[in-house]
């Protein structure tokens, strides 16, 4: 590829895009940006052999199969997203270019938003998270319940309360990839016992223990676990894998922290 000119799936607008492109190499040429099919000149981008997608903006399935058929230039598509079966179409995975994601550009940033989680939310609460796509916290009990310190410090009325120590406290992983391991990392660092669940439970240097992926053992998960973090993709094998049987077996007390894939959870507990 001699000089990128690069499609930009993506609202121009977005602050954290325009922070990307200003790092890109100074011959690269952004010939066009938009969200939606009427926001591109086809023949335009054709005359401008276009060769480079970037896609930040994943409801894109149906434009990015036509970016494929119209521009016989295209050599790369790249998904700044870390999932993208979102996307996957019969076109995309028959194309013969090239096409890459940002695994690993989040990992570290969300192990510590988990352990956030961990040390953070009050009793029964449900919060969003900064992700675009819905995820959810739902926990009984956090370490430190600092919303009851803000609820204090609004009315000015300091009360002692007893607090739990995540040291000593078990974290359980569905799904020990990147990002799995990232929050095994930090939370070892907080002296928690760590258990993960994945598809081949060979022993792990991070890991105190690690559980196979059949329904036993991610209901055993369920019940040695303190805090409970799925960070599993969402494929067909793991869509709809946590449901009443496994919160049926949940801890008292324990919290559950999902993000993104909340359609692995089939219902609520």
């Amino acid at each position: 590829m001699s000089k990128a000119k690069v499609i930009c799936v993506s609202d121009s607008n977005d602050s954290s895009w325009q922070a990307v492109f200003r790092n890109l190499p100074v011959d690269t040429e952004i010939v066009a940006t938009g969200t939606v099919l009427k926001d591109f000149n086809f023949e335009e981008l054709r005359s401008k052999d276009a060769n480079v997608v970037f896609v930040s903006y994943l409801d894109v399935k149906d434009l990015l199969s036509t970016f494929l058929s119209e521009l016989p230039s295209l050599e790369w598509v790249h998904f700044r997203a870390a999932g993208i079966d979102s996307v996957m179409t019969d076109t995309l995975k028959s194309w013969t270019g090239t096409m890459t994601n940002a695994k690993g550009s989040f990992s570290e940033a969300l192990a510590e938003y988990a352990l956030t989680a961990c040390l953070y939310l009050d009793s029964w609460s449900i919060c969003l998270s900064h992700c675009s796509r819905l995820s959810s916290f739902l926990a009984r009990r956090s370490a430190k319940d600092l919303p009851r310190l803000l609820r204090q410090k609004g009315v000015k009325q300091w009360e002692k309360y007893t607090v739990r120590e995540l040291k000593g406290a078990t974290l359980g992983i569905i799904g020990f990839g990147d990002i799995g391991r990232e929050c095994a990392k930090l939370a070892s660092a907080f002296g928690m016992r760590i258990i993960a669940l994945r598809r081949n439970p060979k022993p792990d240097s991070l890991c105190d223990a690690v559980y196979g992926n059949d329904t036993a053992s991610l209901n055993r998960l369920f019940a040695d676990s303190d805090y409970i973090l799925c960070a599993a993709p969402l494929t067909p094998q793991t869509r709809g894998m946590i449901g009443k049987e496994q919160f049926d077996h949940t801890r008292e007390n324990a919290v559950f922290i999902i993000w993104g894939v909340v359609r692995l959870q089939t219902k609520t507990p």
